[in-house]
């Protein structure tokens, strides 16, 4: 049996996000949908989901809670490993 891995996260949309675009390059995700992802589809879009290497990744830019999505977020966050190696 295999289990589903299914990650969501929030981005900042300030401004542009070279984060978001390096991530999902780094996921292997198709090219071309880092584009649409970071290039407004957020800002119109409750959930964008995609497909990557590891698993779905939903990219939620409002979470449920929040006014603010990820300022709401970063306020406050704390620090936590999640088993990766820093680079």
């Amino acid at each position: 049996m295999t289990s589903a891995r299914i990650v969501s996260c929030t981005p900042s949309l300030r401004d542009e996000n070279p984060r978001l675009s390096l991530a999902l390059a780094d996921l292997g995700v198709e090219h071309g949908v880092e584009h649409r992802v970071d290039g407004g589809l957020l800002e119109i879009e409750p959930v964008v989901e995609v497909q990557t290497q590891a698993g779905q990744l939903k990219v939620v830019p409002h979470p449920a809670g929040t006014r603010r999505g990820y300022a709401d977020l970063r306020r406050a966050a704390t620090r936590e490993p999640i088993g990766c190696s820093p680079r």
